[in-house]
C-alpha cells in the first residue's frame, strides 16, 4: 500500500527558542492553531527542552550529546490542533554536517507507550555513499499481530534535497549477525537468504520550503491525515484479525501467544 502524507522537518531551536511567533510566523507552536508542533508530541521527557530531552536518551544509552550538536526533527505536525504519530525521526549531526545519531522514537497504538531507539553513526552495521543501516533487536510492542523477537533494520539517506527512510522486520532466530544486509539490500528490496521478512515500510520524502503558501497547500491536502493515519492502522488490523493472524498480547501482561484455536475452545 502507498499512501501520501506530510511531515514537517525543522531544527529544534524552533521550539526550544522563546519567541516561537518570530521563528515561524506560518506555524501555531505549543498553541492551537490550523498547523503546528506541540512539544507534548515529541520525544520524552516533554518536560525539557528537546535538545536536553535527546541528550538525556542518549545519556542513558551511554553516549553524549556533542556541543556543536545540530538536531533536527522529522515529524507529523498538528492539524486544528490534532495529531496521531507513529514514528517521528531527530537526526544529530556535528562536524560540518557529520552524521552522529539517529533516533527513531516510536508510539504504539492503543497503549500510549513511546519508546525511543538510537542509532549512532559510529555503530552502523552498513553504509555507502547514499545509505546508513543498523541492527537490533525488537524492544518495544508496537502490534499485537508480531512477536518481540523480531529483529529490526533500518535504512536512512542523507540526499540534500530528499529522504529515505526504510525498516524491514525480520524473524529473529532467522538472523545472524555475520549476515546483516547491507545498507544497498534495502535500496533494491532484496532479502537475505537466511531471514524471513514479516514487515517492511519505507518513507519517501521530497524537501519543499516551508512557507505561507506550502502551509495552506499541505492544509486543504492533509487536513485529515491524523483521522487517516488511526483508520487506516485499524482497518488492516481488522484485515489481519479476518485472516486468523496469530494474536500477541502486550508483554507486560504476557507472553503466550493467543490463536483463534484457543478462543474459540475457551468460550
Amino acid at each position: 500500500h502507498t499512501y501520501e502524507t506530510a511531515y514537517l522537518c525543522f531544527d529544534v531551536s524552533l521550539l526550544d527558542e522563546h519567541d516561537h511567533q518570530q521563528c515561524n510566523p506560518h506555524l501555531a507552536i505549543n498553541r492551537f492553531g490550523v498547523l503546528g508542533i506541540h512539544r507534548n508530541d515529541l520525544i520524552e521527557p516533554t518536560s525539557m527542552s528537546i535538545r536536553d530531552a535527546v541528550k538525556h536518551t542518549l545519556n542513558e544509552h551511554g553516549h553524549t550529546l556533542p556541543t556543536d550538536a545540530t538536531i533536527r526533527v522529522l515529524t507529523l505536525p498538528r492539524f486544528f490542533g490534532y495529531t496521531f504519530n507513529p514514528v517521528s525521526f531527530y537526526t544529530i549531526t556535528h562536524k560540518n554536517d557529520t552524521l552522529y545519531a539517529m533516533l527513531s522514537d516510536i508510539t504504539n497504538t492503543p497503549w500510549g507507550e513511546r519508546h525511543t531507539y538510537v542509532h549512532m553513526a559510529s555503530e552502523a552495521n552498513s553504509s555507502d555513499a547514499s545509505f546508513v543501516g543498523f541492527t537490533h533487536d525488537k524492544t518495544f510492542h508496537v502490534s499485537p499481530f508480531m512477536p518481540m523477537e523480531l529483529e529490526y533494520q533500518w535504512a536512512f539517506s542523507h540526499a540534500p534535497l530528499s529522504q529515505t527512510i526504510r525498516i524491514h522486520i525480520y524473524e529473529k532466530h532467522h538472523a545472524t549477525h555475520s549476515d546483516h544486509a547491507l545498507a544497498s539490500d534495502f535500496d533494491s528490496h532484496r532479502t537475505p537468504e537466511s531471514k524471513q521478512l514479516k514487515f517492511n515500510a519505507a518513507f519517501k520524502l521530497n524537501k519543499m520550503p516551508f512557507s505561507h503558501q506550502t502551509k495552506w497547500k499541505t492544509v486543504m491536502l492533509f487536513a485529515f491525515l491524523p483521522i487517516k493515519v488511526i483508520v487506516r492502522i485499524y482497518w488492516h488490523a481488522l484485515l489481519l484479525w479476518i485472516k486468523r493472524v496469530p494474536f500477541f498480547k502486550h508483554p507486560k501482561h504476557t507472553h503466550h501467544v493467543i490463536t483463534y484455536r484457543e478462543r474459540k475452545e475457551d468460550t
